[in-house]
């Protein structure tokens, strides 16, 4: 496996653990506002968008997960797990930067997409040549 490969690998653990500390928190943030309704303010469209976010979060973790565990394993479907993991994260990023332009200022959406950074990132670490030729390698 190459180098960059392995750092791809560890970047996707860690990422779909991250991912899954986040879900989890923003989780019991979502079992706050139903429980507790006065305190945090009471459930309105704010609730809303905390299972949309803890859904998101929770799906990263998985994809990420799969991608680093077939990336591990040596198996070409690695490749494919992998793209659709960054397809989502970059998604993701997208859909918060025009929501948060949306709701605050555009010049705070668009400072927002450079959380895009991270998904450029491991797709320029997957696609260079040495990781080419090892999936075309493993995959005859």
């Amino acid at each position: 496996m190459p180098r960059r490969l392995k750092v791809l690998y560890v970047m996707f653990g860690l990422s779909g653990a991250g991912g899954a500390l986040a879900g989890v928190l923003s989780f019991f943030g979502v079992v706050a506002l139903i429980t507790q309704p006065v305190v945090y303010g009471g459930a309105d469209a704010s609730l809303a968008a905390d299972v949309v976010l803890t859904v998101s979060y929770l799906g990263q973790a998985v994809l990420y997960g799969v991608a680093a565990v077939l990336l591990r394993r040596e198996r070409k479907t690695g490749l494919r797990w992998s793209l659709v993991a960054i397809g989502y994260n970059a998604l993701l990023m997208v859909v918060y930067a025009i929501v948060v332009g949306v709701e605050t200022h555009p010049v705070v959406g668009i400072a927002g997409l450079f959380g895009l950074v991270v998904p450029g990132l491991f797709l320029l670490l997957l696609t260079t040549w040495a990781s080419r030729e090892w999936f075309r390698a493993i995959s005859a």
